[in-house]
């Protein structure tokens, strides 16, 4: 019996004194919330693939970087704004990006439509 409160005494003290340290706390804290985090982020309920519409004007560089580099997004190009537009509306799709050539710079200027209906919880 002496033992055990011995051993105990020993477990308190050394409890005591990590909490006093905070970078055992991190330590200890770090990796339960990074997994708490990542199993949130898993949830089975996330729609994983997002439907994403593009239209370009002069080329499908857009298109190609997002088909080849990009995971979960499903590429779809399409020829018309007001077509995907129609389709963001109906939620058919997710996201709508318009690239735009600017008329006095030259450069490349875009448009973002998100559809608002599919919220991630």
């Amino acid at each position: 019996m002496a033992r055990l409160k011995y051993i105990c005494t020993i477990i308190v003290k050394d409890l005591l004194e990590s909490l006093q340290n905070k970078t055992i706390l991190i330590v200890i804290i770090l990796p339960l919330a990074a997994s708490l985090l990542f199993s949130l982020m898993d949830s089975p309920g996330v729609d994983k693939n997002f439907q994403v519409g593009i239209v370009e004007e002069n080329s499908d560089s857009l298109y190609n970087f997002i088909e080849e580099q990009v995971e979960n997004f499903i590429v779809l190009d399409f020829p018309v704004v007001e077509n995907g537009l129609q389709q963001i509306k109906s939620g058919q799709l997710d996201a709508l990006i318009v690239m735009e050539k600017a008329e006095v710079n030259g450069r490349e200027n875009f448009s973002v439509y998100i559809n608002s209906q599919k919220a991630l919880n």
